[in-house]
């Protein structure tokens, strides 16, 4: 009787490579076992394998003219600007910089056009099965960003491999992990 895989890999699409896995606990087995630079990663969980790489604040606008948006974005910070006077503390630092008010109000929960991503695999996973009700895809999504610079490593790899075949260069990259 053969047993179930622990997971298993689509081919590249677009990029990506699916990794399915039988069950959540075999996520550590793999990056430890099969990505071994999964420190060069950035990670992100998401509940809902089915769910677009967005924000919440493109979420909720979403179907809302460019223009509109904007302009809903712009009013939605400046009334969390306006709801952050005086509870920063006694001599809080001066916030300039409008991506740094974005990021204040994501953590304490706006809505904001920020989207997280984590350099640890585990924390990813976490946010992926942070609450129990089942996505309606039935699957959860660990997405894994690998730096441009193992993809050009591997360019000037496949260039050497297929000049030396006398043939031109062929090279897919990506990674996202669901489970």
């Amino acid at each position: 009787m053969s047993k179930k895989p622990r997971w298993t890999e689509s081919n590249i699409v677009n990029g990506f490579t699916e990794i399915e896995f039988s069950s959540w606990k075999y996520f550590h087995d793999y990056v430890r076992q099969e990505m071994l630079s999964y420190s060069h990663y950035i990670w992100r969980g998401q509940r809902d394998s089915a769910w677009n790489l967005e924000s919440s604040l493109d979420r909720l606008l979403h179907g809302k003219s460019p223009s509109v948006r904007n302009e809903l974005a712009k009013r939605h910070l400046e009334k969390f600007k306006y709801a952050a006077r005086g509870r920063r503390g006694a001599h809080p630092a001066r916030i300039d910089d409008e991506n740094e008010w974005w990021a204040l109000g994501q953590h304490h929960g706006l809505a904001t056009p920020l989207l997280d991503w984590t350099e640890s695999p585990f924390v990813a996973l976490y946010f992926a099965f942070e609450k129990t009700q089942p996505p309606k895809s039935r699957k959860r999504a660990v997405w894994a960003l690998g730096p441009l610079s193992d993809k050009n490593k591997e360019v000037v790899k496949a260039h050497k491999r297929a000049k030396k075949r006398g043939r031109s260069p062929t090279l897919q990259y990506g990674s996202a992990a669901s489970g």
